[in-house]
């Protein structure tokens, strides 16, 4: 059997997780020049909803939302997260 990229990637991807994270950001914008980028952390929950650790994700949150604010990448960001960040 010849190998191929498909072959491959199933070899490394048994549960299918990268093939369905593949198809969920096919169709976002590529935001190069993006504040955010590299601060994930920034927009994750801390402890799963912890209430020990509610200002902690308060303080994020704003300062989530100044980055957003002054992001050239802002146009391009899909609503979904523009709309959770302003709603913080």
């Amino acid at each position: 059997m010849r190998a191929t990229a498909e072959n491959t990637l199933a070899g490394m991807d048994p549960d299918g997780t990268v093939r369905l994270l593949s198809a969920i950001l096919a169709d976002q914008p590529r935001l190069s020049g993006a504040a955010c980028i590299g601060r994930h952390e920034m927009f994750d929950p801390i402890r799963n909803g912890d209430p020990r650790y509610q200002r902690e994700e308060q303080l994020r949150r704003t300062e989530a939302a100044r980055l957003c604010a002054g992001c050239p990448a802002r146009q391009r960001c899909p609503d979904v997260t523009t709309t959770a960040v302003e709603a913080a």
